[in-house]
């Protein structure tokens, strides 16, 4: 092999347990986006409810930036962006939620009476 050989490397798979917790991180956060949209006390920031309508509105018009008619695969690549863009800001929201649900429910474990011994 000589000096300036670039010796390509297998790219390595992720692990079946890895995928399977990725599914299930996902499943809980579709879980929590739910808890969110249901409990009356959580309200949406301003910016994040613009910014999913917006992100609909530009999905579904016709009026494009980057036309897949014309450039095909790459036309696909502002809607791509900001679909990426808005799910961030949604599962930032998300993250932010979980964690709030955590900690009120720790904060309620620990005002909690001990349970007397008997």
């Amino acid at each position: 092999m000589a000096k300036n050989e670039v010796v390509a490397k297998p790219v390595q798979s992720t692990r079946p347990e890895e995928q399977i917790d990725r599914f299930v991180g996902l499943i809980g956060g579709f879980r929590a986006l739910m808890a969110m949209i249901r409990d009356p006390e959580y309200r949406f920031p301003l910016r994040v409810k613009v910014a999913v309508v917006l992100s609909i509105v530009y999905l579904v018009t016709p009026i494009d930036v980057i036309p897949e008619a014309i450039f095909l695969f790459f036309g696909l690549a502002d809607d791509l962006a900001l679909l990426g863009a808005t799910a961030y800001m949604v599962n930032t929201e998300v993250q932010a939620y979980i964690a709030r649900q955590r900690e009120m429910t720790s904060a309620a474990e620990d005002e909690s009476p001990a349970a007397p011994l008997s």
